[in-house]
């Protein structure tokens, strides 16, 4: 990469991490905090890329990749928390139970499933998408997220399906990562890797709604986000080689993802002040 082409680059960068630096000051995260955490993300990505490629991932090696010195290297290792089991596992739980025909009703709609036991239908469900995760532990979230409810004979049913990880900050926030480094990608893509055929980039947007609204607007985005995750769910499952027999004896494997957002926001404002530099 030329000299240019790394500058604009750089600037580019920059507006994007304006939104994190935006996060950063409305939660009084301080510019060495978000250094320390950069670099475990550094080192977090490097790691990754390692493995991917099946090379040891040594101090040395990872200080050449990340920029990081050798110390802060060896530091951040030893520092290094061990993550949690897979954050994301009750939001796909959830999409295998509506997309799953083995899970859906005759009519195509998800069904209550039994709950009791190792044996129950929502054991099934969860050891489909994982064997590493307690299928109970994943039903406690759901349920106490208000994704999944009770219902008689032991069963649960789909009572939203939309999950909000309630009071679990860290898997709020993964969710986050997973969408944040697909929407990254997806636009990279399209700008510094052109295909013919790019990846989905649409966004809305009104900036003068009248706030007596908000509840409608609100329902009504959930409800129709909704709808269009089904539709591409129940497309997308008829291509995919655990859902549909018929394609197992297709070759390679490929990863699908698209994800939607709303966002109602009372401060938006179309003029943009000036910064006192006098002092």
């Amino acid at each position: 990469m030329n000299d240019s082409a790394r500058a604009i680059l750089l600037r580019c960068l920059t507006t994007v991490m304006l939104p994190v630096a935006r996060f950063c000051l409305r939660r009084d995260i301080k510019l060495q905090d978000f250094v320390e955490s950069a670099k475990f993300a550094f080192m977090e990505a490097a790691q990754e890329e390692l493995r991917r490629l099946k090379q040891e991932a040594n101090v040395t090696r990872l200080s050449v990749m990340t920029g990081i010195h050798r110390p802060d290297v060896r530091r951040l290792l030893k520092g290094r928390t061990q993550r949690k089991g897979p954050k994301a596992v009750p939001i796909r739980v959830l999409g295998q139970w509506q997309k799953d025909k083995r899970f859906k009703t005759a009519g195509g709609k998800p069904r209550s499933l039994s709950a009791e036991g190792e044996n129950s239908e929502f054991v099934e469900l969860v050891k489909s998408i994982s064997r590493d995760v307690n299928p109970y532990s994943v039903l406690n979230e759901l349920l106490r997220s208000g994704s999944v409810e009770r219902v008689r004979g032991g069963k649960v049913r789909i009572a939203s399906r939309v999950f909000v990880p309630k009071g679990d900050m860290e898997q709020g926030f993964e969710l986050l990562s997973r969408d944040t480094d697909d929407m990254l990608s997806a636009v990279e893509e399209n700008i510094l890797e052109p295909r013919e055929k790019p990846n989905l980039h649409i966004s809305t947007e009104y900036d003068n709604v009248s706030p007596k609204h908000e509840a409608e607007i609100r329902a009504w985005l959930i409800r129709e986000g909704s709808a269009f995750h089904e539709k591409a769910r129940n497309f997308l499952s008829s291509f995919d080689k655990d859902v549909s027999v018929a394609r197992n004896s297709e070759l390679g494997q490929m990863r699908v993802a698209v994800c939607a957002f709303s966002r109602v926001d009372h401060t938006a404002s179309t003029e943009e002040g000036e910064i006192d530099v006098s002092h």
